[in-house]
């Protein structure tokens, strides 16, 4: 899983440093010579994309994803733990459903043809983006799921990791 971390955050640091240079670069050229990239926004856009649904996997990891825990402070450890098992299995089907449809959206979509209009890329790619990041989420999300049912000493993995 170290492999699947530093992917993760390799995608996501260098989607982030692309679309920071891309935008600064297009802002410059803007306000110097009154013209940018065509593509710039664009590409700014996809990588953005990127960059939310591959990284929805680390903000799983970490613990950082917003999620409504109060109740879940109010709990006994036992009931607790029981109700984690329920809330990461019910994401884990979900993401899996997601994965499913956006891939199935991708296929339809690659049979159409469609491209952006600057990057002249295949939309089913950037659909293709949302069904690996949900995957991910999957892997993730199945993690939580057996760490809590195992019961471990740290209760997840963003908490095992440090």
């Amino acid at each position: 899983m170290k492999l699947l971390d530093k992917l993760e955050e390799f995608i996501c640091s260098i989607g982030l440093l692309s679309a920071t240079i891309i935008l600064f670069i297009n802002i410059f050229l803007r306000y110097i010579f009154s013209k940018g990239f065509p593509w710039a926004e664009e590409s700014v856009r996809y990588l953005i994309l990127v960059v939310t649904f591959i990284g929805l996997g680390i903000g799983i990891r970490d613990k950082q994803i917003i999620r409504m825990d109060f109740l879940l402070q109010l709990m006994k450890d036992n009931f607790r733990r029981k109700a984690e098992v329920v809330v990461n299995l019910v994401a884990f089907v979900f993401s899996i459903w997601l994965a499913g449809i956006s891939f199935q959206f991708a296929m339809q979509t690659k049979s159409y043809g469609q491209i952006s209009s600057a990057l002249q890329l295949p939309f089913y790619v950037l659909y293709l983006v949302i069904c690996t990041g949900s995957f991910l989420s999957a892997i993730r999300y199945f993690q939580e799921l057996i760490f809590h049912i195992k019961g471990s000493e740290a209760n997840s993995i963003g908490e095992a990791k440090k």
